[in-house]
C-alpha cells in the first residue's frame, strides 16, 4: 500500500466512538452557532452502521462516509476527514469515486453544505453548483452525464 493510499469498509457498531468523535470535530462549529450549543447524544441516536463507511488508511479510521441513493440520484450525506487528512486529495478522491459510480449509473450526485464550509470550493472544483439554498446551508448538484 502506497504511503497516502486508503480504502473504504463497511462500518461496523464497533466504529461508533472514532466516528462520533470525527463528526464532532467537522459539525461542532457550524452546529453551534446555529443552534448555540452541541448536544454529544445526537450521533449514537442516529448512527446505523449499515450507512456509513469508514475511511482506512492502513489500520487507522481517517474518516468516514455516508452516501445515500435512489433512483435517479445518489445523495452524498456526508464526507467527514480527519482534519490531518484534509487538504491532502482524499476527499477529492472518494467524491470522484462517488461520481464516476454514479455516471455509470447514470445518475445527478446531489449534497447539502453548511454555509461557510470551505469543503464548498472543493465541490465547486469538482462541478457541482447551487442549486437552492436555505438560511443554513447549500444545496449543490452534479450531473457527472454533462461534466
Amino acid at each position: 500500500m502506497e504511503k497516502d493510499e486508503f480504502y473504504l469498509v463497511d462500518a461496523s457498531d464497533a466504529d461508533i466512538g472514532i466516528l462520533r468523535e470525527l463528526d464532532e470535530l467537522a459539525y461542532r462549529p457550524y452546529i453551534t452557532q446555529l443552534v448555540g450549543g452541541w448536544d454529544p447524544s445526537y450521533f449514537p441516536k442516529m448512527f446505523r452502521a449499515s450507512d456509513y463507511q469508514v475511511v482506512r488508511r492502513g489500520h487507522d479510521i481517517v474518516g468516514f462516509v455516508c452516501v445515500k441513493e435512489d433512483v435517479t440520484s445518489v445523495f452524498i450525506r456526508d464526507v467527514v476527514l480527519r482534519p490531518d487528512f484534509q487538504n491532502r486529495g482524499f476527499g477529492s478522491k472518494i467524491i470522484k469515486t462517488i461520481i464516476d459510480g454514479a455516471r455509470i449509473k447514470n445518475k445527478k450526485v446531489t449534497l447539502k453544505v453548511f454555509k461557510g464550509n470551505r469543503a464548498i470550493k472543493l465541490y465547486e472544483r469538482l462541478g457541482f453548483y447551487t442549486n437552492s439554498e436555505d438560511e443554513t446551508s447549500f444545496s449543490m448538484l452534479l450531473d457527472p452525464l454533462s461534466s
